[in-house]
């Protein structure tokens, strides 16, 4: 016999896309998500955000961090640092038992 049916999880873009950073330096603000399911936000949700493209990184190098949605169903990624390449950077974000990747297209200029 299964258990309950775990209810659809849906990751939207929240804060974030379109942020541009000067090489070398983090990003001015935290990528940030928002959790829900059919009854609204959902807290307590890891979420994983992935960089999927260019240099940029978490803390140490990561290239994966996982934050938990808060009592709003946000989830906020660590601080990301640009990398010292020019040129665009694609993060996405997925919620556990989540179906689609939120994506957030970021870019790294000069510095």
């Amino acid at each position: 016999m299964d258990g309950p049916a775990t209810p659809a999880r849906f990751t939207k873009v929240r804060a974030g896309n379109g942020l541009v950073a000067r090489a070398g330096r983090p990003f001015g603000a935290q990528l940030s998500v928002v959790v829900t399911g059919p009854a609204g936000p959902l807290p307590g949700v890891p979420v994983s955000f992935r960089v999927v493209s260019g240099v940029a990184a978490f803390a140490g190098g990561a290239r994966v961090a996982t934050a938990s949605s808060g009592p709003d169903g946000v989830a906020y990624a660590p601080v990301l640092d640009a990398g010292s390449v020019i040129g665009a950077v694609r993060v996405t974000a997925l919620a556990a038992g989540g179906m689609l990747p939120a994506s957030f297209d970021l870019r790294v200029v000069v510095a």
